[in-house]
């Protein structure tokens, strides 16, 4: 567990755990990994969540495991998404002991000095819940998947660019820094989300009171090739569309507040409803209509479970190694 004295350590001087998440990309977790362990600031320990691949990732983790001390393993039983495998993994590094969380899929590469700089500014203002790096695609352009959401609360913004930084109500889980404190004070990511949104809701949770950071000097490469939710894909929408729901329910929960407000989940959830319907064929429209209201049904019928590390690990269906 943290300390508030352990926030105002030195980059040099925080306990760094990566988180990734790996489900079927044998070839680009093995570069997520290299690029990770090839920092000039290392992090400390690095927590791999295999999801159930069936692509021989888990036999080459063990390996990985049993030569890098810094690497450890949870084999998932089954796929549990991305929402689930980074809750769990969170679960398991706060569970260990750490002062900070790096988070990330295993198809990108945080270029050399991203950890670096990421924890020369967590270290600079105690307050902070989470810094995140700039995402960008192959040939260096911004990454349109995966840019923060400004935050306009004005003295938070202006001290943001004071250091050059841009001040964020959230991130995605593409190289994210988040203090152990932030993420102790609240709930785990929701895992019942299964992929889509859980990142976005997660560190607007972190910043309901004071805002995130993103460094435009810290880069990471994310190596994705499909549109994301903004597009229609048969199999996902339901999750897409219900996800979004849970999130503006979420936020006008009195104990689940957050750094976007319903108005804005309200704006997202319409603008991708329109994007999938004006960039899917008409044939497939018939298809985006019963996405749409499969996923506001579901997303109304219940609401995603508050589960706590100790719960989560509780629950089993995961071996460590």
């Amino acid at each position: 567990m943290t300390s508030p004295q352990q926030s105002q350590r030195s980059g040099s001087e925080i306990f760094v755990t990566s988180v990734v998440v790996s489900f079927n990309r044998l070839d680009r977790l093995r570069t997520t990994l290299t690029a990770l362990r090839s920092q000039t600031r290392p992090p400390d320990r690095i927590i791999v969540v295999d999801n159930g691949s069936t692509d021989g990732s888990r036999n080459w983790l063990r390996t990985a495991a049993s030569r890098h001390r810094e690497i450890s393993l949870l084999e998932t039983r089954t796929n549990r998404g991305g929402a689930g495998g980074f809750a769990l993994g969170i679960a398991a590094a706060l569970d260990e002991g750490t002062d900070s969380l790096w988070l990330t899929d295993d198809d990108t590469v945080p270029h050399p000095d991203c950890l670096d700089l990421l924890l020369s500014a967590l270290s600079e203002d105690p307050a902070v819940p989470f810094v995140a790096p700039t995402v960008v695609n192959r040939d260096g352009a911004l990454h349109t998947r995966n840019r923060p959401f400004l935050d306009h609360r004005i003295p938070h913004a202006l001290a943001a660019a004071q250091r050059g930084h841009l001040s964020v109500s959230a991130a995605s889980f593409v190289g994210p820094l988040i203090r152990a404190e932030a993420a102790l004070a609240t709930h785990l990511p929701l895992d019942d989300f299964f992929l889509w949104h859980d990142d976005t809701e997660y560190t607007a949770r972190l910043a309901r009171t004071v805002p995130g950071r993103q460094l435009p000097s810290a880069r990471i490469t994310h190596l994705v090739g499909n549109a994301g939710p903004a597009r229609f894909v048969p199999g996902r929408a339901v999750h897409n569309i219900r996800n979004l729901v849970w999130c503006l329910r979420e936020s006008r929960r009195a104990d689940g507040t957050s750094a976007i407000s319903p108005r804005q989940w309200a704006d997202l959830l319409r603008g991708i409803l329109v994007d999938q319907w004006r960039h899917s064929p008409a044939r497939s429209r018939p298809a985006v209509v019963r996405a749409a209201v499969g996923g506001a049904v579901a997303g109304l019928r219940v609401l995603p479970r508050h589960l706590t590390p100790a719960q989560l690990l509780g629950q089993g269906g995961f071996t460590r190694h």
